[in-house]
């Protein structure tokens, strides 16, 4: 049997490193991703005013062969997500975002370039707040003239978070000299201006754009509606800012690393849970921490990701239990074009039959995600935003 987990971001890693220790050693587990290197994205603010931390948020690689297809019995879909632009003209074409090291350091380029200038930020979410903050600090370590301005088409900072944290957010851009423009709608960008619903027009020496995030181009540019299992089929689970995820309350969980692993975790357990009553065929006799051997693979099918040609690949390894253990394969791909599931032959009857998903007379139950708190990671937030000009930086 072979469990594959797509992506190696905060959501993908956690799943990897919570099958490698309840999996049984008979079981393949891959990891796949499209980077040579874990990122510890939550902290790539940082790298726009100190370069040197690029070193410290991003893991080693290790290279392993070329194959053209993945195949799997059950996966985790975890490839993160990917900039939004919403179709606005030239906003794209113009503007610069924030999802890796090399746009962190095209950021700190421009700001150094023009020593400060006019920097507009479009977006005021945690990635908003955070670069906005980081660019005011810089500004003030360079002494650099600066304005930066920052967008946000709601009423608020912080849209999404508890009124409390959108305060505290908004007096401490306010305190750092940011200029923050709510209820203010983006209509379309140029090589040095950008354009206002409302009419009024921004000139910038830069123009940063954290207004959104898509789904990966794996899946069609969407992020996957699922419930509180994180199951999308049969055999597939998603986690991550691949979700879009309505928790066990019914209510939309936000896109972050705290979110990220919370659903991983969930998604970890549901499969081994699924592995467990495959390898025991369906008796739910046979520990997932078993080192059990099953008499074939399950389906003599699986369903695959066709990739290309080239590898490489991140090594997941942890202190593990003092029992039989399988090798943990990762591969560094790019990721397969399209994820399109294709119900596999042997497995005809209903996976909420069989597992209580979400039947009554089932005997297998999923987890699912609970309400989720935003405070810790909200928290974190606040502390990228600098101090006041005003007060000396600790």
């Amino acid at each position: 049997m072979h469990v594959a987990v797509f992506g190696a971001g905060y959501a993908g890693l956690t799943v990897a490193r919570r099958l490698e220790r309840a999996l049984p050693a008979t079981v393949e587990l891959t990891l796949v991703d499209e980077h040579p290197y874990h990122l510890v994205q939550h902290e790539l603010h940082r790298v726009i005013r100190r370069p040197e931390v690029a070193e410290t948020i991003r893991a080693g690689t290790a290279e392993l062969a070329d194959e053209d297809t993945i195949d799997y019995d059950y996966a985790a879909i975890c490839f993160g997500a990917e900039t939004a632009f919403y179709g606005l003209p030239g906003v794209e074409e113009h503007a610069l975002p924030l999802k890796r090291l090399a746009h962190a350091d095209r950021i700190r380029s421009r700001f150094h370039a023009a020593e400060g200038g006019q920097f507009v930020v479009g977006g005021a979410g945690l990635s908003g707040i955070q670069v906005a903050g980081e660019l005011a600090a810089t500004a003030e370590e360079n002494d650099y003239d600066a304005e930066i301005h920052l967008l946000e088409m709601a009423d608020t900072v912080a849209p999404g978070f508890d009124a409390e944290f959108q305060r505290t957010v908004r007096e401490t851009l306010d305190d750092s000299g940011i200029d923050v423009h709510t209820g203010a709608t983006v209509a379309e960008a140029t090589a040095d201006a950008v354009e206002l619903e409302s009419g009024k027009s921004l000139a910038y020496d830069g123009f940063v754009w954290t207004g959104g995030i898509r789904g990966p181009n794996a899946l069609d540019g969407e992020r996957r509606e699922t419930r509180g299992t994180l199951r999308v089929d049969d055999t597939t689970f998603v986690a991550g800012d691949a979700a879009r995820v309505a928790d066990s309350s019914g209510d939309p969980v936000p896109a972050s690393a705290q979110t990220a692993l919370r659903e991983a975790k969930v998604a970890a357990d549901n499969i081994a849970t699924l592995v467990d009553h495959d390898l025991s065929d369906g008796g739910g006799s046979t520990s997932v921490n078993s080192t059990a051997t099953p008499s074939t693979r399950r389906g003599g099918s699986s369903r695959s990701a066709t990739t290309p040609s080239h590898r490489s690949a991140r090594r997941c390894s942890e202190d593990r239990p003092p029992a039989p253990r399988r090798r943990l394969s990762a591969r560094h791909i790019s990721p397969p074009s399209a994820l399109s599931p294709t119900p596999r032959d042997s497995r005809e009857r209903s996976c909420d039959q069989t597992f209580g998903m979400p039947t009554a007379d089932s005997d297998v139950r999923p987890r699912a995600l609970n309400t989720p708190s935003t405070t810790s990671a909200a928290t974190h937030a606040t502390s990228a935003i600098p101090p006041a000009r005003s007060q000396p930086t600790p």
